[in-house]
């Protein structure tokens, strides 16, 4: 289970710049984890597509795995 701190700062900004926002919260937390998963960076892009804007939009946060003795304990910093 990751853990997400200041998520909701995150959450305004996505709020504020996608042009229709996903309702569920924690839908669009596992998609920032996936996304670094699948990429290890540490960044979260509202493509320009679906921005407000027109543009590319990104929100940087900060992974640390703090598990210890072989588990993992992943947090996600925004």
């Amino acid at each position: 289970m990751v853990t997400f701190v200041n998520e909701d700062s995150f959450l305004r900004w996505y709020a504020d710049n996608c042009r229709i926002p996903d309702g569920n919260t924690g839908r669009v937390l596992n998609d920032v984890y996936m996304g670094y998963c699948s990429t290890g960076v540490q960044q979260f892009v509202i493509p320009a597509a679906a921005s407000v804007s027109g543009r590319d939009e990104t929100y940087p946060f900060r992974f640390e795995d703090k598990g210890c003795c072989g588990a993992s304990n992943p947090f996600i910093y925004f």
